[in-house]
């Protein structure tokens, strides 16, 4: 609901002169999040991206690239990842598509990860399938 909400700019304006949104978006993450939660902290962070050309350097002073490198590739799953690829390229819910162009750069490197852990997983099920003989 928060979310929803948040998609008014205006409503955006006044939440974000009151709270901290950079810290409010971390706690909201948590530790191990599930995807619906980190999908839907993905696109607070849209939203905010958008609203604000300093919002991804505030939020990196308070470390939040690096928290989402870490904790985004275990809640990992096709909400997740689609939430992800629109705070690449910078589109909100029921934008238009136009020609891509990266929005946000800081989300690569959890998608990255993302990547690894899933290869990684595949990997290991593959030699498992291989030394039990299947």
């Amino acid at each position: 609901m928060l979310v929803s909400v948040l998609r008014s700019p205006a409503a955006y304006e006044r939440f974000a002169s009151t709270l901290p949104v950079p810290r409010i978006s971390i706690l909201l993450l948590g530790e191990r999040p599930s995807p619906t939660t980190a999908a839907l902290v993905l696109q607070l962070l849209t939203i905010s991206v958008k609203s604000s050309s300093s919002f991804s350097r505030k939020f990196e002073l308070v470390s939040g690239w690096n928290i989402l490198k870490a904790v985004i590739p275990h809640a990992w799953d096709y909400s997740v990842q689609r939430a992800a690829f629109d705070l690449l390229l910078g589109h909100l819910e029921g934008d238009a598509r136009g020609s891509p162009a990266v929005a946000c750069s800081h989300i690569l490197p959890a998608i990255f990860l993302a990547l690894k852990l899933a290869l990684g997983t595949i990997g290991i099920r593959v030699v498992s399938g291989i030394s039990s003989g299947r």
